[in-house]
């Protein structure tokens, strides 16, 4: 419906449909685009970019802009598009950019969520350097046993992408990783954790973090913490009250600046 008139277009792009952040896939083989509605965890439309060596079970064809999309007999909401089985992924990362920026416009949403394997990211700078995107909300590294994500690859993909709220990398890491500039984001999820340190774990400012396989123990969790530690207060010089309902006791000092309340369950103690 958007290619019929620009009237069209921009109708669809300003009507009240609210989008979530739009999701970019670049693994070994699978390259796509999602689109989903904020109420819906099914996807409204996935664009996948195939090569024609990988079959084709087409039920009609769509053109969007400059490209024509193969709607497939199994789920309407799945669309195809065929590159050349010599395409080299520049090739694959243009025609990706293309139908993106296009799709971007035409829902008006310019905020991204980005699934990627580690092998990809050296090679993907055209591709995110040339996505018309404002913000990316997070992204996914993930990878297999043979996988090593780098610090330089890492590095690259921060700077690049820009998360605002959080990073997972289900990989493993280079000995020496060394990324802690993402301990400052809400949400992380490290599950190869054996360079963050205990300092980290002190000093990140996160509202959610998941470690797994790393070198930590209940002692190192709850050492030098502030809830384990012994502080003594002089109480005697502090002002005491009743509360009449129950008898109560509480005292309140005021020590230079700041001041402490305590309560007394146990008035003998």
């Amino acid at each position: 419906m958007s290619q019929t008139s620009k009237k069209m277009f921009g109708c669809i792009k300003y009507s009240k449909r609210r989008i979530q952040p739009m999701q970019l896939f670049k693994a070994e083989k699978r390259r796509t685009i999602s689109v989903y509605e904020k109420t819906d965890e099914n996807a409204k439309l996935v664009i996948w970019l195939k090569t024609e060596n990988e079959g084709n079970d087409v039920m009609r064809q769509l053109k969007m802009k400059d490209s024509v999309l193969d709607v497939g007999e199994k789920n309407e909401k799945t669309l195809s598009f065929y590159l050349n089985s010599e395409s080299k992924e520049e090739d694959v990362d243009l025609q990706m950019i293309r139908l993106f920026n296009y799709l971007s416009d035409l829902f008006n949403n310019k905020t991204i969520t980005v699934w990627i394997r580690p092998f990809r990211i050296a090679t993907s700078h055209f591709l995110f350097s040339n996505l018309q995107f404002e913000s990316c909300l997070f992204f996914k590294i993930l990878g297999d046993e043979s996988e090593i994500l780098s610090n330089k690859d890492a590095s690259q993909l921060l700077d690049m992408l820009k998360p605002t709220v959080g990073v997972t990398l289900k990989c493993r890491v280079e000995k020496g990783f060394n990324q802690r500039n993402i301990f400052n984001l809400k949400r992380i999820i490290v599950t190869n954790a054996e360079w963050v340190s205990f300092d980290d774990l002190l000093n990140m400012d996160c509202e959610r973090a998941f470690f797994k396989k790393h070198s930590f123990t209940e002692e190192d969790i709850k050492k030098d913490h502030y809830i384990y530690s012994i502080e003594e207060i002089d109480c005697q010089n502090g002002l005491d009250f009743e509360r009449k309902s129950d008898g109560m006791i509480g005292t309140v000092i005021h020590q230079s600046d700041w001041i402490d309340f305590f309560v007394w369950h146990d008035i003998q103690f």
